[in-house]
């Protein structure tokens, strides 16, 4: 009974195992909600301009560790040649020990520099900042392209099934073609003339897998894997886009132009800072010294204010603030034509926005009617009122119509997209239609 029992049981194990090892081997479909996630977390890009934020916070510690005071400790050691020594009535006074020694502890604080040290502080708490914003403009380049890139898949899936039902319907044409042949009803060039456009549509589909397997390299690329990628296209990635002139607000609030904007901060600051080297520097220091010689102690301690006033550098402060200058205009430059730049390419993208929505609309009119059509004309065929020509152009209008219609489709999601990072909330526009 027991070997019976394995026996039978055997098959069914067997049956089990081979499902899992089924499902194993299919990939996990990725939403696009997953894909923005990972992508914000692995991507290889993106872990460079974290690693440049945290050298812009290093140096700001850089910078104020110049106005902190600074400790040293100096030590010396000396073998002398002669040793010289004095005797004053019972004391004995070495003037220059044969072994010789001595070590300062020294403590400077810096008190005054013009403000060069303050300034050189802002400056770099304002590029920390400034890295922060080119953080965020990787992240939303990044979710541009990963947005192209994953409906770059789902467009080559679309486009995959609309050249499969192609090879169907060319296939089945031939079927009917075939028996019409053999009934004698139509010569053999329509018989030919279906094995060819089963061959152009086989063509079609191997061209569409082509396209769908470099778009999900890229997206292998964006989100930081390797292996096989599949993927669902969403009804609505992120919700409607505001009204323009809120876009434009936000627009001017993107992080290329909050970058801008610090970035000529920075060099009006640089211009104070460079003048600031025509003033004195004033500085403290106290100083504790223990030494071999005894003379005249072997120990003594010292405070001094040590202040220096540049006089004559020989031009180099006045060139220095020049070309400091000279930044500053550029920056300021720079900034009114990206002001302009983000200003027309909002516009541009709304432009491409409303034209991909009307040619979605007329590309779904345009498949509405040739689907009427081919059904009317395969009626036709079936009923040996039309030729096979009248079927394979009618064919080929439908597999066109129906890869405009997902050409389309895709084309005003990744406009919209386009629109959102125009607006620099592309990241906030994923994230928020996801949130639950």
């Amino acid at each position: 009974m027991r070997t019976s029992g394995t026996i039978l049981l055997a098959p069914a194990i067997l049956s089990a195992l081979a499902a899992v090892a089924a499902l194993a081997a299919e990939p996990a479909v990725l939403t696009l909600a997953d894909a923005v996630e990972r992508a914000l977390e692995a991507n290889h890009a993106l872990d460079r301009a974290r690693s440049e934020v945290a050298v812009a916070d290093a140096d700001v510690r850089r910078a104020v560790s110049l106005v902190k005071p600074r400790i040293d400790l100096d030590a010396r050691a000396t073998r002398n040649s002669p040793e010289v020594a004095i005797a004053l009535q019972d004391l004995t006074a070495t003037l220059l020990p044969r072994e010789d020694w001595d070590a300062r502890l020294r403590l400077r604080q810096p008190l005054y520099a013009g403000g060069q040290e303050w300034k050189a502080y802002r400056q770099s708490r304002i590029a920390a900042g400034g890295s922060r914003d080119g953080l965020r403009g990787a992240e939303e380049d990044l979710l541009l392209r990963l947005v192209a890139d994953y409906l770059g898949v789902a467009r080559g899936d679309a486009l995959i099934a609309v050249e499969t039902r192609s090879v169907e319907l060319a296939t089945r044409r031939l079927g009917r073609a075939e028996v019409f042949f053999e009934a004698g009803e139509v010569t053999r060039v329509d018989v030919l003339r279906a094995r060819a456009a089963i061959a152009a549509a086989e063509r079609r589909l191997a061209s569409a897998r082509r396209l769908r397997e470099t778009a999900a390299g890229r997206l292998r690329i964006d989100l930081a894997l390797d292996g096989v990628v599949a993927v669902e296209r969403p009804e609505r990635p992120w919700p409607s886009p505001p009204p323009a002139a809120e876009l434009e607000a936000r627009a001017l609030a993107r992080p290329e132009v909050a970058r801008a904007e610090k970035e000529l901060e920075i060099a009006t600051l640089e211009v104070a800072r460079r003048r600031g080297a025509r003033l004195p520097e004033v500085d403290a220091e106290a100083l504790w010294t223990r030494q071999r010689a005894n003379f005249p102690t072997d120990q003594y301690a010292s405070v001094s204010l040590l202040v220096s006033v540049p006089l004559y550098r020989g031009g180099r402060v006045a060139a220095e603030v020049a070309i400091a200058r000279e930044r500053e205009r550029q920056a300021s430059q720079a900034l009114a034509e990206l002001r302009l730049v983000v200003r027309e390419g909002l516009r541009q993208a709304l432009l491409d926005r409303d034209d991909a929505a009307t040619q979605l609309a007329l590309a779904r009119d345009q498949l509405a009617a040739v689907e009427a059509e081919y059904a009317e004309i395969a009626a036709f065929y079936e009923a040996l009122e039309a030729t096979s020509l009248d079927v394979e152009v009618a064919e080929l209008a439908l597999a066109e119509a129906r890869r405009a219609g997902v050409e389309a489709a895709l084309d005003r999601d990744l406009a919209e997209a386009g629109v959102w990072h125009a607006a620099g909330g592309l990241k906030s526009a994923l994230r928020e239609e996801h949130e639950p």
